[in-house]
């Protein structure tokens, strides 16, 4: 069947002799469907990690039309295989590739899907799930901080993407060749700056400490951060004596 064959809800075939087609012929008993189809080309492949930057990043939906499809949906599936998440519709059908602004939506499980416009019944869906992910910044500390042992502070981070589950918060002492972990917390949502306290800096003393946030998602769409710089954990001293009020004679030793 050639690309340019008219597409047909009702179709029928008549096959007639040809020296005398008005006599010697028939036609199908029951009206038949002529339909067109598509192939989904990209995304497809497996292993395919997309990245979202707050419309900033863009990838290629790429498609093969048979038959003359005048128009296209194409929406994606986050996992729930509904394809209620729409890209555009009422696309020309030969506007292969199309520049896709990756959305915020994390995850493993995404499919694209593409309709005929006018036929729902033609579609093709990615042969394979793909995945998209963000990215975090460490605000806080972020290099040069002096913290107080024993002292409660504030550590912040920002999120691109909204992710599931939970951050893990780890430090440093040592400029990062070992982690111990303090926390976990809500990633929190895209774009919007996070802080969890620290409530008792430990008695870590060192000025060559960093702080990472590492999302515990999936291992393919994981992300992390680290403090630009090292900061410093301090301790203080006080003086006890004399504190006021003393008097202190020539010669004493007994001080």
């Amino acid at each position: 069947i050639a690309n340019a064959t008219t597409l047909a809800t009702q179709g029928k075939i008549r096959i007639a002799d040809s020296s005398r087609p008005t006599v010697v012929f028939d036609v199908s008993n029951s009206p038949f469907e002529l339909r067109g189809r598509l192939e989904v080309i990209t995304p497809s492949d497996p292993g395919i990690v997309l990245t979202y930057d707050r419309g900033n990043t863009f990838y290629n939906i790429t498609w093969n039309r048979y038959g003359p499809i005048n128009k296209v949906n194409i929406s994606y599936d986050t996992g729930a295989q509904t394809y209620n998440n729409p890209i555009v519709n009422n696309l020309t059908a030969n506007s292969s590739p199309y520049s896709w602004t990756i959305p915020n939506s994390i995850g493993t499980a995404l499919k694209i899907k593409i309709v005929d416009y006018d036929n729902p019944g033609v579609s093709d869906t990615s042969n394979n799930t793909f995945a998209i992910k963000g990215s975090l910044l460490v605000k806080r500390p972020d290099g040069a901080e002096s913290f107080l042992k024993g002292s409660a502070q504030d550590i912040n981070w920002t999120p691109a993407g909204t992710y599931p589950g939970t951050v893990n918060i780890y430090y440093s002492t040592n400029s990062g060749a070992n982690w111990t972990q303090i926390g976990s917390a809500s990633p929190g949502n895209d774009n919007v700056t996070q802080t969890w306290n620290w409530t008792a800096v430990p008695d870590a003393i060192s000025e060559n400490c960093l702080i990472n946030i590492s999302t515990n998602t999936s291992a393919a769409i994981n992300v992390s951060d680290t403090s630009n710089a090292t900061f410093r954990i301090r301790g203080s001293v006080a003086v006890t004596e004399p504190n006021g009020g003393e008097i202190w004679y020539y010669n004493d030793t007994n001080r």
